[in-house]
């Protein structure tokens, strides 16, 4: 039964023993008080407090670009090129310069890193800053007489070592004590190495380096390491890179198609590429690469899929991912936000779907905040307002006028 309060009756208080955070798909009357519809400048912690979120300092100026390491260090690029370490003071020490093109989509294989945009593709290892890939190299000139047949070609080699791949192999004749001679392409910074086959053979082998375009005459007695980069190309310029296993993976998007491309680079050699054979196709627009352990999380403008080593390309969501949104934390787990909120993978997981109805942007910028003992993620969002979701939040109605009917219940 009703009945009602005296003036001096104390008002019943609900007990909350932890709050769990934002909710705006239901009625929160109906959620009860453990359930926020907003929470400004505030964190929910792993103890299911309420504190306050923590401030912000600036800490540099002229940023193109900044990326957090797996190894916790903190990268920036200045606009004027200079790649920068970020020391956790805030002070900024001098790593290399003249790394053009920022900003980067960036990923880590091992101990380098590597960034890439339209306007430049840079491999950041502890002792050097070089260009991620090797140009191609053109076909040789050459000039020779004779009854046989040497096969001719060449491949840029970079001051650090690594070679290039090419596409072209000539066909010039000598005779079997060689007296074939080639006028090697040249590039400014690299050596080029020549390479030739035995006569009438198959196999190219390494026969001279060439420092200038000055022509080499080859003796039909090669002897060297043979050559394993022919039909390879330079990475491809892509939207969103990763590392796989001991690969690296750039995917690069083909609209008039409507579908992506990846390309893997070869084992333990990520600045070659066959672009011919070493690929695999998704449909829609790739958004999102991210290497977890023994897999890669793949995300579209309309799907998601995980594709582990030992198990085929799985999808494991309906819905897409806005370009940018990724943050690993020192597991290696992989968070990012979706059109639908917040997941991890791997095992895949939407941690937000069911309590909150997500609002998202074309791009997304996302880090992991420790923080009191609790981590947290971060997201910015910019640009237009993705595709309307198919789920619809709550909206409360205003409360225009309170009336007190002075009635409780009674127990």
């Amino acid at each position: 039964m009703l009945n009602r309060l005296t003036p001096d009756a104390a008002p019943v208080a609900g007990i909350i023993r932890g709050f769990k955070g934002i909710n705006n798909r239901l009625d929160p009357v109906a959620l009860g008080l453990e359930w926020q519809v907003q929470a400004d400048n505030a964190l929910c912690d792993d103890a299911g407090f309420l504190i306050n979120r923590p401030g912000q300092r600036a800490i540099l100026t002229d940023i193109a670009d900044i990326h957090d390491a797996a190894d916790g260090r903190l990268l920036a690029v200045t606009a004027t090129g200079a790649l920068i370490e970020v020391t956790p003071d805030g002070h900024p020490v001098l790593l290399a310069e003249g790394i053009a093109g920022a900003p980067f989509v960036w990923a880590e294989l091992g101990y380098a890193v590597f960034v890439m945009s339209e306007r430049g593709q840079w491999a950041l290892y502890p002792d050097r800053v070089v260009p991620w890939g090797i140009p191609s190299c053109p076909p040789p000139t050459t000039a020779g007489t004779g009854d046989h047949t040497y096969q001719i070609a060449c491949v840029f080699q970079a001051p650090d070592g690594r070679i290039g791949g090419t596409h072209h192999v000539v066909a010039a004749p000598g005779a079997e004590s060689g007296g074939v001679t080639v006028w090697p392409p040249m590039l400014p910074g690299y050596r080029t190495r020549i390479y030739a086959s035995t006569p009438d053979g198959a196999e190219l082998l390494h026969a001279a380096t060439a420092i200038d375009s000055a022509p080499v005459t080859l003796d039909g007695r090669q002897r060297g390491s043979l050559l394993d980069t022919l039909h390879h190309d330079p990475p491809p310029v892509g939207e969103v890179i990763a590392s796989h296993h001991n690969r690296m993976v750039i995917g690069a998007w083909e609209p008039e198609q409507d579908r992506s491309i990846l390309y893997y680079s070869r084992a333990d050699n990520p600045h070659l590429f066959r672009l011919d054979r070493d690929f695999q196709i998704v449909a829609g627009r790739i958004t999102l690469l991210a290497s977890i352990p023994r897999g890669l999380v793949i995300g579209t403008d309309r799907a998601i899929y995980v594709d582990s080593l030992d198990a085929p390309v799985q999808q494991v969501a309906g819905y897409g991912v806005p370009l940018g949104a990724r943050a690993h934390d020192d597991h290696g787990v992989i968070y990012f936000w979706s059109q639908r909120g917040l997941c991890r993978a791997a095992p895949f997981q939407n941690l937000t779907d069911a309590h909150y109805v997500a609002r998202s942007r074309e791009r997304q910028t996302a880090a992991l905040l420790p923080w009191q003992g609790s981590t947290y993620v971060i997201v910015s969002q910019q640009g237009a307002p993705l595709e309307r979701s198919r789920a619809a939040f709550h909206r409360p109605l205003p409360i225009l006028e309170v009336f007190r009917h002075d009635l409780a219940n009674q127990q």
